[in-house]
């Protein structure tokens, strides 16, 4: 229910129950397709501005019978030497299929886990460890914070149901971090997301690969 991408490094998926898929690479593009439409079947052409690692669709219950919100993440890989013309390190991008605009980008820089104030919980312990807060200014030729998700790559993204039946984003990179990104609602749909908490992990996780149960 996947199909290869045909860049050396790259992603692709599609939405459960439905014919729709997306694909990406180290052309800094992802393409949707519905091979129900007539032609190349791509509906959108998505912009990266940096190489795309990893995908996924929101829930389809989420979406009433429309396409749900789209995740792309990506960055440079460890064994590449390729930059990005976004010049950005490891990035998540959520999308609404309405108009296959985005919604926002995931920012971890300087910015405080909506969950647990600043303090995050170490997989296999019970010590807590505080969260460093980095809001020194930016030197020329430092990357992009505003797109900052994660440093260097995100290699996994996930959908999460949270305890409270709301659905999140979940990432893991090269940083030994897994994140969790809030997506909250308004009268629009989904808004831009916000970091709800982020766990250290015992081992860095550069696989790009994420699967949750």
């Amino acid at each position: 229910s996947s199909s290869s991408s045909s860049s050396s490094s790259g992603a692709s998926g599609n939405n459960s129950n439905s014919a729709v898929f997306v694909t990406g690479g180290d052309d800094e593009r992802a393409f949707v397709i519905d091979p129900r439409q007539g032609g190349s079947g791509k509906v959108a052409a998505l912009d990266t501005r940096a190489a795309v690692l990893c995908c996924c669709w929101g829930p389809r219950s989420e979406a009433a019978g429309e396409l749900p919100w789209l995740a792309l993440g990506g960055g440079v890989p460890l064994d590449s030497f390729n930059a990005n013309s976004g010049n950005v390190d490891g990035w998540i991008r959520v999308y609404d299929p309405r108009m296959w605009k985005a919604i926002g980008d995931c920012k971890s820089y300087g910015v405080a886990p909506l969950r647990g104030e600043s303090t995050i919980r170490n997989f296999g312990s019970s010590r807590t460890a505080r969260l460093r807060l980095v809001r020194q200014g930016s030197a020329e030729g430092d990357s992009n914070k505003e797109r900052f998700a994660h440093r260097t790559f995100v290699s996994g993204l996930s959908p999460i149901r949270l305890v409270d039946s709301s659905v999140a984003l979940v990432s893991c990179g090269g940083d030994r971090q897994l994140r969790f990104w809030k997506l909250p609602r308004g009268p629009g749909g989904i808004m831009a997301p916000q970091l709800l908490q982020e766990v250290i992990a015992p081992v860095p996780m550069s696989s790009n690969c994420l699967s949750l149960l």
